[in-house]
């Protein structure tokens, strides 16, 4: 993301009570919802996660989906 034009990355830290990952830091991010493309995903979590309002994000770019080794969850960095 660019924050007054300088690239700039938004991280989280999940809470200590969730089941997984509890107390790591990560990217905003979330499940898709049926039917939704993975920039809208991104954006609408970035705006339920840290309140990132809508119309101040303009998608870059999206990378290739990936898989994790450990949980087996498929990603698709946006």
């Amino acid at each position: 993301m660019l924050v007054n034009k300088v690239p700039s990355v938004l991280l989280t830290r999940r809470a200590d009570h969730l089941r997984s990952h509890a107390g790591e830091v990560s990217f905003p991010g979330g499940r898709m919802e049926e039917g939704e493309l993975p920039h809208h995903t991104a954006i609408r979590e970035a705006y339920e996660e840290v309140a990132l309002p809508i119309q101040m994000v303009n998608v870059l770019g999206t990378m290739q989906p990936i898989t994790t080794f450990v949980s087996n969850s498929h990603i698709t960095p946006v």
